[in-house]
């Protein structure tokens, strides 16, 4: 019953977001996947913002439903010019079979992922991250933006936007923990990403006569939905294990798209409206994941930028649409993401690059991460190397399209090579491949209906180029395992794991020269654009056999899945344990409230607030002390020590009367013991083996 609900909340979401499509003045928007689309990344953000803004008043029950209550009044009151509207809009064929496989491959992939990863191994701690994804999405919907559930009177510089959203549906639909966060949200935010790639895939037109193939749709939502990094480890757009980065995904699209869409709006009050949807947009990428709006400001600033000195047509209306979406970015960046507590930032160094932790780095020494790094932005670019198609002439090279793919590219590869941090300096990238992969699209469209006049069975020509390139690198991608390596300079089998990309691109540039007529330097590009497009799509299954290969560098083994630096030991790996740590927070979940603050000896894990979802004195505080406020990173490291002396009274049976008012003063209701201690003359509320919880009520007030 309870997910029945929640998908009534989506799909009341989306149909706001919908209809304040069709109210934009002198839209030109004609399909109905569009409208959708776009009607689902506006009405998920309105209703988060909504609630996070009402959360704290009289009206936060029914706050996530205020913007469905407006839109639904400014209807009423257009509701002729509604009716006009949707009798407009279609779904073109091309459009159809797009989203009809996009959906069964995604779904399947969905499907797949949860049998991998069931709700039971989540709580379990199977992803670490997840208890503290699952913490902030709870606190958010609970005490609101401005309070963080890790330490009561502390906040959470992050982009908590998906998480937020989550955590609303889950506390509206009344949902078990997880489910929104790893069910519901990657399902929704795969229906968004096909919507709008198909439609946006379908609706591009560059230049006269450029009408795309019928399969350009379907293609689009291939390589965002399945496609990976060629020859490389990691490199998935919809990241199921990255709830952000789905949802932000779509917010990214959309952004795009209207962004696009107002450049060539006709009135005054189309762009005024339009630039309203960016700034909204602009600002939900950026609280979502920050790296979606650094590649999209990229982009737009790169159109805007050429739109001044060339002087097109939208010149003027770049300009407006950039400063919206620079408004956006910069208010919710200062409500949301400045003044974090961190110190370390991304471009200090760190001993595991991106490139490294893929396999990457073919030598050891300082070649190693530069090599394995142009590698992985090789394999980066097979997916989108259809928008080079785009600057054969000066109608592509000019193009809003191609301008914002090269802006955008150009953020993503700058983060690649100048940040740091393991995976993080590749959110950039990856977070750019969305957009990049349907102007790709259309690109590959564009360069196959050029030789389809000029080369026979050109399309089956980049097929076949791209098949055999995959298949070498596919069999150089394997596991190779080798009991030493042979010299202290190569890296085994790293070096395999570089040609698995390097080769595709000699091997697809030799064959489409072979395969080319003679003489037609324009017909080997548009081949080889093709081939590597589509080898991002053959090469995918490598996954299979990569995902666990440890990793030789020169500073030891690494391994993929290994907790860099947590310190923190799965509850998995204690059966008892974790089964007594659930009974608890089912015990605390049913009888005590939300705002009954709790005090844990086990400061290290946001497992508490995950399950329970109540306010803590604190928990998960690499967390708190890394994305908390930089004000509050001495309290949180006094809250630490606080919560080793528990630890220690516990031993020693007994907390002096210091600690207890300590603890009461910051409003602590219940003190958490792991591991079924004792502190002193308080009587348990709640105990196991493993577990018990005290109440300080008593305490308090004597104290």
């Amino acid at each position: 019953m309870s997910i029945l609900v929640a998908s009534l909340i989506v799909l009341l979401q989306v149909v706001t977001g919908s209809l304040l499509i069709l109210l934009i003045p002198s839209s030109r928007i004609k399909s109905k996947s569009e409208v959708i689309g776009l009607g689902l990344a506006l009405g998920t953000f309105l209703s988060l913002l909504s609630s996070t803004i009402f959360v704290n008043t009289s009206l936060s029950s029914m706050a996530w439903a205020l913007p469905s209550a407006v839109i639904f009044i400014s209807t009423l009151v257009k509701l002729r010019l509604i009716r006009i509207r949707v009798r407009e809009i279609t779904v073109p064929r091309n459009e159809g079979i797009a989203i009809i496989v996009g959906l069964l491959i995604g779904f399947a992939l969905l499907v797949i992922n949860w049998i991998r990863v069931p709700l039971s191994t989540i709580r379990a701690g199977g992803s670490l991250d997840m208890y503290f994804f699952e913490a902030l999405a709870k606190g958010v919907s609970e005490f609101g933006a401005s309070e963080s559930i890790l330490m009561s009177g502390g906040s959470l510089r992050y982009h908590w936007f998906a998480y937020g959203w989550a955590g609303e549906l889950g506390q509206i639909a009344n949902l078990d923990s997880f489910v929104a966060l790893t069910r519901i949200l990657p399902a929704v935010a795969l229906i968004g990403v096909v919507l709008l790639a198909t439609a946006w895939a379908g609706s591009i037109r560059i230049g006269k006569g450029s009408a795309s193939p019928w399969w350009v749709p379907t293609l689009a939502v291939i390589l965002i939905v399945f496609a990976g990094y060629t020859g490389a480890l990691y490199g998935i757009v919809l990241n199921f294990d990255s709830p952000s980065q789905a949802l932000t995904t779509v917010w990214l699209l959309a952004l795009v798209m209207l962004f696009l869409r107002g450049l060539r709006s006709v009135t005054r009050h189309g762009v005024l409206f339009y630039s309203a949807l960016v700034l909204l947009l602009a600002g939900a990428s950026t609280g979502g994941k920050a790296s979606h709006v650094a590649v999209a400001v990229g982009g737009f600033a790169l159109i805007t930028l050429i739109g001044l000195i060339l002087r097109p047509a939208w010149w003027r209306r770049a300009f407006v649409l950039f400063a919206a979406a620079m408004i956006g970015a910069l208010l919710v960046y200062v409500w949301v993401l400045s003044g974090v507590g961190i110190q370390g930032n991304l471009a200090e160094s760190a001993a595991v690059r991106a490139s490294t932790w893929q396999g990457l780095d073919p030598v050891v020494g300082r070649w190693g991460p530069l090599l394995g790094t142009l590698a992985l932005l090789l394999a980066a670019i097979t997916r989108v190397s259809g928008v080079a198609w785009l600057a054969r002439n000066r109608t592509g090279r000019t193009s809003p399209e191609f301008l914002f793919a090269l802006g955008s590219l150009a953020v993503g590869t700058c983060a690649l090579f100048l940040l740091r941090g393991g995976i993080n300096e590749l959110w950039f990238l990856l977070a750019a491949s969305a957009p990049l992969a349907v102007v790709s699209a259309y690109g590959v469209g564009q360069a196959q209906s050029w030789l389809n006049l000029r080369v026979p069975r050109a399309l089956l020509y980049s097929v076949v180029i791209a098949i055999l390139a995959s298949l070498l690198s596919l069999a150089l991608s394997l596991n190779w395992q080798f009991d030493s390596p042979p010299s202290d300079f190569f890296l085994w089998p790293g070096i395999f794991f570089w040609f698995s990309v390097t080769s595709v691109w000699l091997l697809v540039v030799l064959g489409s020269w072979l395969t080319a007529p003679a003489g037609k330097l324009t017909a080997v590009f548009a081949l080889s654009i093709s081939a590597l497009v589509f080898a991002s799509v053959f090469t995918r299954p490598a996954v299979l056999w990569t995902e666990s290969r440890p990793l030789m560098t020169d500073i030891g083994v690494v391994s993929p899945s290994t907790e860099i630096g947590s310190g923190i030991a799965s509850l998995a790996g204690s059966g008892s344990l974790f089964s007594d740590s659930l009974s608890a927070a089912d015990w605390v979940s049913a009888n005590t409230a939300r705002r009954d603050q709790i005090a844990t000896n086990s400061a290290w894990s946001a497992f508490i607030p995950a399950l329970t979802g109540n306010q803590m004195f604190l928990a998960g505080f690499r967390y708190q002390a890394g994305l908390g406020d930089a004000s509050q990173v001495g309290e949180a490291l006094r809250r630490a020590e606080l919560s080793a002396v528990i630890d220690v009274a516990a031993i020693n049976a007994g907390l002096t009367d210091a600690t207890i008012q300590h603890l009461c003063q910051a409003g602590v209701a219940y003190v958490w013991l792991e591991g079924a201690l004792d502190i002193g003359v308080i009587k348990p509320v709640y105990s196991n083996d493993s577990i018990s919880i005290y109440p300080l009520e008593t305490q308090c007030l004597l104290s």
